[in-house]
């Protein structure tokens, strides 16, 4: 059976072979990698949206509307693209106390994540993602990228193509996001206990 979670690294390791040459070969890389499935798997029940919603309605309802809007019959296609948002994140980001991720409260974390996923440009600027580089800079070269490689091969139905685009690529925006919002709260959970331990 398919596991959405080693198939998005998997596949990510081929996108940036294709988007960015040269990078998975560099040792940072492989230490990179070893620290996704757990990470990944931690964040499963958000990136999912089964921590808010629940299983049953989100494996219902998740595969047959992404076929029926973008005609992508990969049924992990959504979860995955929110793993690739994480993972670009994550691979461009530096947190030291990003391997304190078990911290996190996912209750928190969801409600914050889904608050924000329906914009979530808007919210990666509200927090200062595009400090050194704009968001039509983001549009156009990792999100394009994201969806001229990973995505347009996987929709079969040509007319749909455009509904696929403005889908996956704000589903891979909010992926970034998911990752935005990790980091701010392992930073904010280790001065939590940083300050608690002085009193």
């Amino acid at each position: 059976m398919s596991n959405p979670i080693d198939d998005s690294i998997d596949e990510f390791q081929s996108f940036l072979n294709v988007a960015a040459k040269g990078l998975t070969q560099k040792p940072a890389y492989g230490a990179f990698v070893s620290h996704l499935p757990h990470l990944l798997r931690f964040l499963q029940p958000v990136a999912t949206r089964r921590q808010c919603f629940g299983a049953e309605a989100m494996d219902y309802f998740t595969p047959r509307w992404q076929r029926d809007m973008t005609s992508v019959e990969d049924e992990f296609a959504t979860e995955k693209a929110v793993y690739f948002g994480v993972m670009i994140f994550l691979l461009g980001s530096s947190n030291s106390q990003r391997e304190n991720y078990a911290s996190i409260n996912l209750d928190e974390l969801s409600d914050l994540w889904i608050s924000k996923a329906d914009d979530p440009l808007t919210a990666l600027e509200g927090l200062g993602f595009f400090r050194h580089q704009t968001r039509e800079q983001f549009s156009s070269k990792v999100i394009e990228n994201f969806l001229r490689i990973r995505i347009h091969p996987l929709v079969k139905d040509s007319r749909k193509i455009s509904d696929a685009r403005s889908y996956f690529g704000g589903v891979f925006a909010s992926g970034v996001l998911l990752g935005q919002l990790i980091d701010a709260l392992t930073v904010r959970a280790y001065y939590e206990k940083r300050d608690a331990n002085k009193k």
